[in-house]
């Protein structure tokens, strides 16, 4: 703030208002004010004063004057020419008068609900006495017109009022009254350089209009005109352009803008635009970001754009610090500038300045990502003479210098609007088919992939996993598909077989069929290309031992066998495929052979299984019995658990479609029924005896994917005999459940190195968490994982976050009683810990974590306030009861488990404010014995939780009521 402003003391009524030179967040600034005859001011904040009076709407009149010009103003029925001539001719017969109701416009606007003296002589530049009296009239000043949700409205209201009067008095003799503009200037002014912010704030949004509404007034003389509109300037605009509070300084800047954009007109020169670019430098992202606007518009205007340019060369550092900031649009935004500037001046950034920005193409903001890479295009991709080989080449050469194989994609992504090479796939094929190759093997696959990742987004319109924008929207290119189709289809085998030594190309050279269009493999003239194709894949598939290959070429044929003409190549290679499995295992069954011949058979079976239903060769019938076999390689363990998870999913949506065609599937349901328990018991076998983590994790999610397969759905249909399949778990499965859980995911923190540990852990906790939210399992028991959330949120704060969401949505007062007992498993175990001594449970490390874990759980409920009501009012009641149980043969003692209600504080915020009286009545169940003997330290947690609640009720629309009740002596 500026150290213009000088303190101001009342001495009468005990209210001492200083300044504060710290900015801080707004949120903290709320604050805004003390009562009247407080003695400690919070010198942190900036400063305000709080009533017991419920604050005015908008609509209402702050001074009770129905009259006054604020009232007027805001009243809808009213023209503000009309006003504005009443309040001319009320000046023409009472000048004082008239200027001392503009005044009270300003303080009423502000939320005071101050009216001055009728006898009020203004004295000019002496309003100290005005505002010490309208500070100690306000309501809850730290909530007045500006911060209200209706202060958008209200600001507009506010400027089109004083914008009327102004240009209305331009045709008056008035408007050249120097009492007239003293007065009104002065007041404005030192209204902004108030110590109170709703006067501050307001005053400097009249005063801001007041200097863009000066350029515009023909009826003061222009030297006059120039050093009034200077002294606001220097008063409003320097002065409040340093402020505390972010708003305020956003006003200035958006102000400033306004001016420099109508330069000539306005009395700022383009030299100026150094304050717009000072704002780059706040610590507020709304200001930045109009700073950035601002700039990108004036840059746009000839007469503003060499000064823009030159002033730029100060500021690039701090147009950089914001390209890597949190806030990405204010990224994209800085980049865009910088481009703008660099093509005005090419010397504008060095090397190492590029080479900050070049990184951010595989950032996961789209639009921060394709500003990125149109600067990388302006610099290094614009030389005409460059053939389209060479910019492919560039593209390949910058993922080796700063990507990864797995973000491909993102630099795709980032070029595929406006940069033509990036899927020019004839020249690509023509580089990856040439005689010899000219690339090396890396370059090779990086080029694939890039070939790979455009066809899909290209065909499909999709933008890669992890990228996330703005715009939902997501539409194909056009004719995309008949491209990839015409350059691709011909020409695929020669690339399967060229580059298929590797399987990184497999996997992404086998998933460019499926984005082509299989009507071309119809047509006769192009048979001997599919059979080609066919051959190719089987080949692939018999002779790669790759999982991830098979994956994709099962896929791939899922999509070339829809055409008829393939059907007994699919049946022979199905066919052949469960053949050789069969074979394999009975080999390794009655041998001592290596497992190996089975565990390839297993993948492709496996593979081949997830993309087609192998129902008449019965696969479900041998795996379970197979399951139980000690001697399985842990490999076919896993791969046994997912072909008996895949045929289970198959089987049962083969009797949900024979259903569906009145078809009688009792005899499949019972065998289905039977296959599921055998399937059920094998898995939890695995579980409970497997030492190998990822075996046990696998068997571990495919149960719990088949409970919500299996679960409360199917008692839903229609058809009796599909009702059968629902599988119901006994308590006995769910403290299995629980008890591999809490082992294997929460007894240690993960460690940074132990990725495919930490994936293996996701999936465990995913399985359980999928059958609290799909309401398989009562919802109480997810304490036990629930109690982890703060600790292990950095690795399991997603999947705990979801669960709790679907968890309140199922029964939220259930949900409310699960946090409370969430809390209540750990403070127990703490009491226990510390024989349960108050003083030693509230000073240990672990009370202090329950603290930590029960204000992120309070967050839980912050989605919806209103719908999450009853939820967090039956945890505060059945917390109150937990702690009010009273030893027997101690009745005047604090009770043991008062610590516990320094835990269901920080549940109070998210009480709404007709439950927080309700919840401190409730609290008088706990009383406080009036006894010499009782020691006021062991029922602190009582009175600070009673406080928690009065303090949130005094800043609540329902303080009146509240204080009512203090006065009937209802609350201590």
């Amino acid at each position: 703030m500026s150290n213009e402003a000088s303190d101001i003391s009342v001495t009468d009524d005990d209210i001492i208002i200083e300044d504060v030179e710290t900015a801080e967040d707004d949120d903290e600034l709320s604050d805004a004010f003390e009562s009247r005859n407080s003695e400690d001011l919070d010198r942190s904040h900036d400063v305000g004063l709080e009533s017991d009076v419920d604050g005015d709407e908008i609509g209402q009149s702050a001074s009770g004057n129905s009259k006054s010009l604020f009232k007027q103003a805001l009243n809808k029925s009213l023209r503000n020419e009309d006003i504005v001539a009443n309040w001319i001719t009320h000046y023409e017969s009472d000048p004082n008068n008239a200027l001392v109701a503009f005044l009270e416009f300003v303080i009423e606007a502000s939320g005071s609900h101050y009216k001055m003296p009728e006898d009020t002589v203004l004295i000019l530049e002496s309003y100290t006495d005005i505002l010490i009296a309208g500070t100690t009239h306000f309501c809850n000043s730290s909530i007045y017109p500006l911060t209200k949700k209706s202060g958008s409205e209200f600001m507009r209201i506010l400027e089109k009022f004083v914008k009327c009067f102004f240009m209305t008095l331009d045709a008056t003799t008035i408007i050249n009254d120097d009492v007239f503009l003293g007065h009104v200037t002065g007041f404005i002014m030192a209204c902004s350089q108030s110590k109170v912010r709703p006067f501050r704030h307001t005053s400097t949004l009249i005063g801001l209009k007041i200097l863009t509404i000066l350029n515009d007034l023909t009826g003061i003389e222009f030297e006059k005109r120039k050093a009034l509109w200077l002294k606001m300037f220097e008063c409003v605009f320097r002065g409040r352009s340093r402020d505390v509070v972010n708003n305020i300084r956003y006003l200035c800047i958006t102000e400033c803008f306004v001016w420099l954009e109508s330069y000539p007109k306005s009395f700022l020169k383009p030299m100026n635009i150094d304050y717009i670019f000072q704002a780059l430098r706040d610590e507020c992202g709304k200001v930045k970001e109009c700073a950035i606007k601002a700039l990108h518009v004036l840059y746009a205007k000839s007469a503003m754009r060499k000064d823009c340019l030159e002033v730029s060369k100060n500021f690039i550092n701090d147009l950089l610090a914001i390209i890597h900031e949190k806030e990405n649009e204010l990224g994209e935004n800085a980049i865009k500038l910088l481009e703008k500037f660099c093509r005005s001046s090419s010397h504008m950034l060095d090397e190492s300045q590029y080479l900050l920005m070049e990184p951010l193409i595989f950032a996961a903001n789209r639009g921060l990502a394709q500003a990125a890479a149109k600067m990388f295009q302006y610099r290094r991709l614009m030389d005409e003479n460059y053939p389209p080989e060479r910019h492919i080449c560039i593209f390949i050469e910058f993922f080796h210098e700063f990507g990864q194989h797995e973000h491909a994609a993102y630099l795709v992504d980032a070029f595929i609007d406006f940069n033509a090479s990036i899927l020019d796939w004839s020249i690509m094929v023509q580089m990856l088919i040439q005689q010899p190759s000219a690339m090396e093997a890396p370059a090779i696959s990086t080029l694939i992939e890039i070939l790979t990742r455009g066809v899909e987004q290209a065909v499909t319109g999709k933008i890669p996993a992890g990228r996330y924008t703005k715009t939902l929207e997501r539409k194909p290119k056009a004719n995309a598909q008949t491209l990839a189709t015409k350059v691709l289809a011909p020409v695929m085998t020669q690339l399967l077989a060229k580059h298929g030594s590797r399987s990184e190309n497999l996997v992404n050279l086998l998933q460019l069929p499926q984005y082509i269009n299989i009507l071309h493999y119809e047509i006769n003239d192009n048979r001997e290309q599919l059979d080609q194709l066919m051959e190719l894949i089987e080949q692939i598939i018999f002779h790669n031992e790759n999982i991830s290959v098979l994956r994709v070429a099962a896929a791939t044929l899922e999509c070339i066998y829809q055409i008829p003409y393939t059907t007994a190549h699919s049946k022979e290679l199905l066919t052949k495929t469960v053949n050789n499995y069969e074979s394999a295992y009975l080999s390794w069954e009655n041998s001592s052979q290596s497992p190996q011949r089975l565990l390839i058979s297993l993948r492709v079976l496996s593979s081949l299984y997830g993309y087609f239903d192998l129902k008449d060769w019965n696969i479900a019938d041998t795996v379970c019995v197979r399951l139980q076999n000690q001697n399985l390689p842990d490999e076919a363990v896993e791969l046994h658990l997912e072909l008996g998870f895949i045929s289970l999913s198959w089987d049962l949506k083969t009797v949900n479609s024979l259903a569906l065609d009145n078809v009688d599937v009792e005899d499949l349901c019972i065998g289905l029924k039977e296959n599921l328990n055998a399937f059920f018991y094998a898995s939890l076998t695995v579980i409970e005896n497997n030492s190998n983590l990822t075996i046990t994790a696998n068997a571990f999610a495919f149960s719990c994917d088949l409970l919500v397969l299996f679960g409360d759905q199917l008692r839903q249909n229609t058809n009796q005999s599909i009702r059968s399949l629902q599988y119901q778990s006994t308590v006995n499965e769910f403290e299995f459940f629980d008890s591999f859980v809490t082992r294997n995911v929460f007894h240690e923190l993960p460690t940074q190195d132990s990725f495919d540990d930490l994936q293996t852990k996701r999936r465990i906790l995913g399985g359980y968490c999928k059958l609290v939210s799909f309401n398989l399992m009562p919802t109480m028991r997810a304490s036990i994982i629930f109690q982890h959330y703060h600790r292990f949120f950095e690795f399991f704060g997603d999947i705990l976050n979801a669960t709790m969401e679907h968890a309140s949505k199922i029964n939220i007062i259930n949900y409310g009683m699960t946090i409370l007992h969430t809390c209540l498993c750990v403070y127990k175990k703490i009491k226990e810990a510390n024989d349960g001594v108050s003083s030693h449970i509230t000073q240990s490390t672990e009370f202090i974590e329950l603290i930590q874990l029960a204000r992120r759980l309070a967050d839980t409920f912050n989605l919806n306030l209103l719908k999450n009501r009853s939820g967090v009012v039956t945890l505060h009641r059945a917390g109150i009861l937990f702690v009010s149980e009273i030893a027997p043969d101690r009745p005047t003692a604090a009770p043991d488990n008062l610590p516990f209600l320094r835990i269901l504080e920080e549940f109070v915020p998210q009480l709404l404010s007709q439950d927080k009286l309700d919840i401190l009545n409730f609290l008088e169940c706990i009383e406080e014995p009036a006894l010499p003997s009782c020691s006021p330290e062991d029922w602190q947690p009582l009175t600070n939780y009673r406080m928690a609640l009065e303090m949130a009720l005094k800043k609540s629309c329902r303080r009146r009521e509240f204080n009512e009740r203090i006065t009937m002596g209802q609350v201590e």
